[in-house]
């Protein structure tokens, strides 16, 4: 944040609260919109599970700056489906698994339209063609922004990153197998796929998102969008494997420890890399997730969990968390710039390294998750890592 000609000192820590106030609010609001759902009855064996997931990274999370990798909004609904294979599926369903509370079918009934569409879609495509048979699928909204460190210069900042912004929405799909053996030991493994589709540029409304937000709290209005990457369609294709093995079993007060390894890679004119790492979490009740869920690129968790509503399962789950990624980056449309018009770009580096911390909480059908991120340089000239924060609530309704 800048000062601007004219004005006295600003308190940052005033103006960026203000900013955490208003986005925690939104998520309450988002947490409201679906809060019948938690009523719902506990669903039986072969019954669907739904969950809405919002994840808001942030630079504020992590300190006071305001540039590269600014803002990322996730917004995805879930259905895991059981058995969904059985030939009375449908029938069953309806017989069994349809709530009596008007507000919690309803709740249920925007997110099954969408998910639906989400499984038609995985079901049509990676089933049929690919072979890739999963049993969780979800729908994605999402809305990056990245901007230079100088938000008050009108001309190009030649040696920074360009001004860009990304929305898109996307379509998961996740195959979980439990009690597996890999290399003599028991694991159990998540396979997922992501494609995602939208628009980089002036129709994203990157600036129109940064301008409006920075005006409602009082911030140092970016005057540099003039400078933005131009319109262009945006594709990103990618496929992640986690394994996850218990190195330590919880034993009463004792928390238990696991470690979650796993790679990827993303195709796309958005990204194109091929990543690995791994996490280390300390905890009670570690199988009921694989870690919160991040934004692209980064260690990727699940978007649901498991914990309440029957099945055997513990009410409760708590953990710390870190781990670490490396990327290998062929392309990166935030710093090579437009795929197909010249525009502004900066010279990247191949090799990027995330080092990631926090901790997640789940009560019954609720979880609170909270990740700090430190980025090395991802272009030449960046002289500083760059430090994020993001912050995860998850509804199972």
């Amino acid at each position: 944040m800048k000062l601007k000609i004219g004005e006295g000192p600003v308190n940052k820590s005033r103006v960026r609260g203000k900013g955490a106030r208003v986005r925690g609010l939104l998520l309450v609001g988002w947490m409201a919109l679906f809060a019948p759902g938690l009523a719902a009855a506990q669903p039986g064996m072969d019954c669907p599970e739904y969950f809405f997931n919002a994840t808001d990274a942030n630079d504020f999370f992590a300190g006071l700056t305001d540039r590269h990798f600014t803002q990322g909004l996730r917004l995805s609904f879930v259905e895991r489906r059981f058995n969904k294979k059985r030939s009375d599926y449908d029938s069953h369903i309806k017989d069994h698994c349809t709530p009596e509370r008007l507000p919690v079918r309803l709740s249920r009934g925007v997110a099954g339209f969408f998910t639906g569409l989400a499984h038609k879609i995985g079901e049509a495509t990676l089933e049929k063609g690919l072979g890739f048979e999963f049993d969780t699928a979800s729908f994605i909204l999402g809305h990056n922004i990245y901007t230079p460190e100088d938000l008050s210069k009108t001309g190009l900042v030649s040696r920074d990153r360009p001004y860009a912004g990304w929305f898109y929405i996307g379509f998961g799909f996740f195959d979980e197998k439990q009690d597996r053996e890999v290399l003599g030991l028991p694991v159990d493994t998540l396979d997922s796929v992501e494609i995602d589709l939208g628009v980089i540029g002036p129709a994203s409304g990157g600036e129109r998102v940064q301008r409006e937000w920075h005006a409602l709290i009082d911030d140092e209005d970016p005057k540099g969008w003039d400078n933005q990457l131009h319109n262009e369609f945006a594709l990103l294709i990618s496929y992640d494997r986690k394994y996850r093995h218990r190195l330590l079993e919880e034993n009463g007060m004792v928390p238990g420890v696991d470690w979650i390894p796993g790679g990827g890679v993303a195709l796309g004119n958005v990204f194109t890399y091929v990543a690995a790492g791994g996490v280390v979490r300390v905890g009670y009740n570690l199988p009921a997730d694989y870690g919160p869920p991040r934004i692209r690129p980064g260690t990727q968790g699940s978007d649901f969990f498991e914990t309440g509503a029957g099945r055997d399962r513990k009410r409760v789950m708590a953990y710390l968390y870190t781990g670490l990624e490396g990327r290998a980056i062929a392309h990166n449309i935030f710093l090579d710039g437009n795929t197909f018009r010249t525009s502004h770009a900066v010279n990247k580096r191949y090799l990027v390294g995330d080092w990631q911390f926090g901790g997640a909480l789940a009560y019954d059908c609720i979880r609170l998750a909270y990740t700090m991120v430190y980025r090395s340089q991802e272009f030449k000239g960046q002289f500083e890592p760059d430090i994020f924060g993001s912050m995860t609530l998850s509804v199972r309704f």
